[in-house]
């Protein structure tokens, strides 16, 4: 069965229970085959609390997007390779048809076709490959959705078929239910997965306290009748509400077992998530990542800094990704983005490189973004070296960061054009600075004396 190669829409899912479902579902969804991974990354599928029920809110259409990747350090030329168009058939119908850059020419890998109810709510989504040979798409998988009441998040129950091209039919892959308690929070999902004629179940049980924050995910395999035990969540929060650590243990040999967790911390304008997995020898817990969220006024993700340790608890690899979002007249604070940048961190030598730029183009709304390649734009820092502020060669008001040669962000400013920058706190040695004004990216290097 082909694969289908898609691009999934970058959605910023807040809230204390994405992470403990994620890690609750591993093991429950690992039967799958991928074109039913696929459908569920596509949906924002996991909601746990009943927010308001909704009427439906016209969002901004796509019109297509565009990656753009391989940035030669010398230069700084990207390379397209991936692309999605996007057509309304019917008012409920989006048809997003994605495609892959080969030889200089966009050629078509499949397409995602996605209903919706009158409240705006995800009902289906289907997937279909595209045969080059025969010029033709070919069904692959397809989603359910029966959501509950009018809640615009809560899902009654969802079932995945893929398609058997032996025998032309569908073939159900996943049906999962699930019940909610009396404040209309998720309690229970149970899941039945299907592949070549075997089966798994699976059960996840969620425990709240009494101010409605879920605290403890119980998930157990059931085979034949018996319930085996898999894995234990349990969260804790902060007096205001916040999530504050999530503490994984897996059942193993009769026993649960404490394996990973994760630590929250959080400023008005950022919060920090760090995951530890646990020596299962000494003991002692060892950071392998950490994620760091700096927010717009907005309250939007305006940059997301990835970290990866390696086995010595130093940085291995850093990832910086940069955020822009459609500006449209008086409506400033749009949830929708109109480019996504990400910077890969060299190790060698301690700078962040321009990696990848997505575009997102809307009907009806201008991004004022270039369809074409791009180039990144050098920063021009004075004095440098530097005792006690510096100047930027920026003409417009910018974001500005300022990492160590760790890739560690010290500093996080909004400067308007011709602002100074003070630095006199910093120690003495070399610095990243990264500026961004819109679709523009801006990056050099500082030497603090």
């Amino acid at each position: 069965m082909k694969k289908l190669l898609f691009t999934a829409l970058v959605t910023f899912l807040t809230g204390s229970l994405i992470f403990a479902q994620s890690l609750s579902r591993t093991e429950r969804y690992q039967h799958l085959p991928q074109p039913a991974v696929a459908l569920l990354q596509k949906v924002n599928f996991g909601a746990t609390e009943a927010n308001h029920p909704t009427l439906r809110v016209e969002p901004l259409k796509l019109d297509s997007t565009r990656n753009f990747s391989g940035y030669d350090l010398t230069a700084k030329d990207s390379l397209p390779t991936v692309r999605s168009r996007f057509q309304y058939p019917k008012p409920n119908v989006q048809v997003e048809i994605n495609a892959i850059y080969q030889q200089g020419n966009w050629v078509t890998t499949g397409r995602f076709t996605e209903t919706r109810d009158q409240l705006g709510r995800v009902v289906e989504l289907a997937g279909d490959s595209y045969s080059p040979d025969e010029k033709k798409y070919q069904p692959e998988s397809k989603l359910l959705l029966y959501p509950r009441g009018n809640f615009s998040t809560l899902i009654d129950s969802v079932a995945i078929y893929i398609w058997n091209e032996d025998t032309n039919n569908w073939e159900k892959t996943l049906l999962q239910t699930n019940s909610y308690n009396a404040q209309n929070r998720l309690a229970r999902e149970l899941a039945e997965i299907t592949v070549e004629g075997l089966k798994y179940q699976s059960m996840v049980t969620y425990t709240y306290n009494e101010t409605g924050k879920n605290t403890l995910i119980e998930e157990v395999n059931l085979f034949f009748g018996i319930v085996s035990p898999v894995s234990r969540t349990a969260m804790t929060y902060n007096p205001d509400g916040k999530l504050k650590e999530v503490m994984v243990s897996l059942y193993l040999q009769g026993e649960f077992v404490l394996s990973e967790r994760e630590v929250f911390a959080y400023k008005p304008d950022a919060y920090k998530q760090d995951t530890y997995l646990r020596d299962e020898t000494t003991g002692v817990w060892n950071k392998t990542q950490s994620l760091l969220y700096n927010l717009d006024v907005w309250n939007r993700t305006a940059s997301l800094e990835k970290t990866f340790m390696g086995f010595d608890g130093n940085p291995e690899a850093r990832e910086l990704s940069v955020y822009s979002y459609v500006v449209n007249g008086d409506q400033p604070n749009y949830q929708h983005l109109a480019l996504e940048q990400v910077l890969q961190w060299d190790k060698a030598t301690g700078e962040y490189n321009l990696s990848d730029r997505k575009f997102y183009h809307y009907r009806g709304i201008s991004t004022d973004l270039p369809d074409l390649e791009v180039k990144a734009k050098s920063l021009l820092i004075f004095p440098n070296p530097a005792q006690e502020k510096i100047q930027l060669s920026l003409e417009e008001d910018a974001q500005v960061w300022v990492y160590n040669a760790l890739g560690q962000q010290l500093l996080s400013r909004r400067l308007a054009a011709g602002q100074s920058l003070d630095v006199m706190h910093l120690s003495r040695g070399v610095y990243y600075v990264v500026a961004q004004h819109e679709r523009i990216l801006y990056t050099g290097k500082l030497i603090k004396q």
